[in-house]
């Protein structure tokens, strides 16, 4: 199901084998702790876990923390749907966390030669 402002207190060892959908907006960006996920994990499985990004109001870019956790991280998790609204998308699996970086694509010229 589709987590959007809400919180998921897991409180206990995670483990994701599916697909976990997150409904990002502005106000969710950059904060220090999680504004739309799970948090409060211990231990978490990520092996063969997805995660879908659903827009409910970005209009910009920025750093989601999805899954915070106190103990051990096996696996990682893959991104899967992501909104097509011009901004770059990627995964970040740090040791206490997995975070989700929603980037500008890069300005500038760009030239072809052929």
């Amino acid at each position: 199901g589709l987590y959007s402002g809400m919180v998921y207190n897991a409180g206990t060892s995670l483990t994701v084998a599916g697909t976990l959908e997150f409904g990002l907006s502005d106000s969710d960006a950059s904060a220090s702790v999680v504004k739309t996920g799970i948090s409060n994990a211990v231990n978490v499985v990520l092996t063969g876990g997805e995660v879908d990004v659903i827009d409910v109001g970005l209009t910009g870019p920025g750093t989601f923390t999805l899954i915070e956790h106190t103990g051990t991280q096996t696996g990682t998790l893959t991104l899967d749907a992501v909104p097509n609204d011009g901004l770059n998308y990627t995964l970040i699996h740090n040791a206490q966390n997995v975070q989700l970086n929603a980037a500008a694509p890069p300005s500038g010229a760009v030239y072809y030669i052929e």
